[in-house]
C-alpha cells in the first residue's frame, strides 16, 4: 500500500477493533495525522482532532493486537486525554494546581511508552 492508502484504511476501518494493524499502516497513519494536525489553526485543529480520534484508538487496539498485547493497553490513553482538556482549561483561565500537572505529566510519560511501544514493536503473527 502507499502511504496515502494506509491513512484513508484507518478511516475504512472505522470502528474496526478487530484484527491486526501492521507497523506501516500504524506509523503512516500517525505520521499523516500529526502533520496535518499541526498544520490546522487551533479550533480547526480540535474538530479534526475530534474527528480521528476514534480512528486512531482503532488502528492503535489493532496494532497492539499484532504485537502481541492486549488491545486494552489503549485504556491508558484515556487519562492523558482527559488531562489535555483540564490543562488546556486550567491555561486558559490561568489557575494550576500542582498536583494535577504533575498527574497529567505522569500520564503523559505513561501514554508515550505505549505509543512507542505500538510504533516498533515487531508483528507476532500465530
Amino acid at each position: 500500500m502507499k502511504e496515502l492508502e494506509y491513512y484513508f484504511q484507518a478511516f475504512k476501518n472505522y470502528f474496526n477493533f478487530r484484527g491486526r494493524a501492521n507497523r506501516s499502516e500504524f506509523n503512516w497513519f500517525v505520521l499523516i495525522d500529526l502533520v496535518i494536525l499541526f498544520g490546522l489553526i487551533e479550533w480547526v485543529g480540535f474538530i479534526y482532532l475530534l474527528i480521528t480520534i476514534v480512528p486512531f484508538f482503532s488502528l492503535n487496539v489493532r496494532r497492539l493486537r499484532d504485537a502481541g498485547c492486549s488491545g486494552y493497553w489503549v485504556l491508558f490513553y484515556f487519562p492523558f486525554c482527559l488531562y489535555a482538556i483540564l490543562v488546556n482549561y486550567m491555561q486558559i483561565h490561568l489557575v494550576f494546581p500542582t498536583s494535577l500537572v504533575i498527574l497529567y505529566f505522569l500520564s503523559l510519560i505513561v501514554s508515550l511508552i505505549i505509543f512507542v511501544f505500538s510504533m516498533f514493536a515487531k508483528s507476532k503473527r500465530y
